[in-house]
């Protein structure tokens, strides 16, 4: 990754712009030339901002790319490889998606061996705001990316993504895609869902009260509500194995502590909040004592 290189984005969105930011900040000289594709106005608000340089169809991204970073929706992600020519030799492709397994099947199916040159990835690093207004270049300083490559897809390739993600002061990781989105969809997508479901669910039957009789409990939790909507949906349709039974477990979970408070047993339903709190205050002192809740 010495010389010169293409570097291509679709999806202008936070996410991409935030990885073209922290590149171009870290390596100057490694990509003078960043090229983009979005389907609504973000790719000219990045071109405004500075963050791409010239707006390309998704064909002559494949055409002249040397990187090409897939950070449109899953769904769109996936159909933008059905329908675009297979990376050839010298191109790396990678995706920031929250879902691997489907991505990795949909490559396979229409790039066939050529989609040996695709190395899955997740950023495990992003906010609840989108657009390319938001990038920060330090959005990946410290973060963990998970790699989810398998026995095909070629070494030199994932040390060539391995190498990209650290020139933004990443941490790397590899894991199999399957447990990838086993985890996430424990980790990331259930808090995510409920978030959503909370904000909807109490905005439809009471309006705006809600939100006027909260304190900051209410605003804290559901943060992560201001997402989009469009990228969660196609996370949810993108893993819905895994969903399902991360959804089946925390509503056996709910229903539990539910049977308790009609129970009226303070001391099981004591239990399980100090389960929480200790595990969640040990977790937090380990990571970072000094800001440990």
């Amino acid at each position: 990754m010495n010389s010169p290189q293409t570097l291509a984005i679709i999806g202008t969105g936070m996410i991409a712009c935030s990885l073209a930011l922290a590149l171009r900040k870290n390596t100057p000289k490694q990509f003078p030339h960043i090229i983009g594709y979005s389907a609504g106005d973000s790719c000219h608000q990045a071109k405004e901002l500075g963050y791409i340089d010239q707006i390309c169809s998704i064909n002559e991204i494949f055409s002249q790319a040397d990187i090409i970073i897939l950070a449109a929706p899953l769904l769109i992600n996936e159909q933008i490889i059905s329908t675009s020519p297979a990376p050839q030799p010298h191109q790396l492709v990678i995706d920031v998606g929250s879902v691997k397994s489907s991505i990795m099947k949909v490559a396979k199916k229409y790039w066939q061996e050529h989609a040996c040159h695709f190395v899955p990835c997740h950023p495990i690093a992003g906010l609840e705001k989108t657009g390319p207004k938001h990038a920060n270049a330090e959005l990946y300083t410290n973060k963990r990316i998970i790699l989810t490559p398998d026995k095909h897809t070629c070494q030199a390739k994932i040390q060539q993504a391995t190498k990209l993600w650290q020139t933004c002061q990443a941490e790397v990781h590899y894991m199999d895609a399957q447990q990838h989105d086993k985890i996430l969809s424990k980790s990331s997508h259930l808090p995510h869902l409920l978030a959503f479901t909370i904000v909807a669910g109490q905005y439809q039957r009471d309006g705006k009260s809600c939100f006027e009789w909260s304190a900051g409990g209410l605003r804290d939790f559901t943060r992560i509500a201001g997402s989009d909507p469009k990228m969660w949906t196609d996370i949810c349709l993108s893993n819905p194995t895994a969903l399902k039974q991360t959804l089946s477990e925390f509503m056996q979970d709910l229903q539990h502590l539910q049977t308790l408070i009609e129970k009226q047993d303070g001391k099981n339903i004591q239990k399980i909040f100090q389960i929480s709190k200790t595990a969640r205050d040990n977790f937090y002192q380990e990571k970072d004592p000094k800001h440990s809740p």
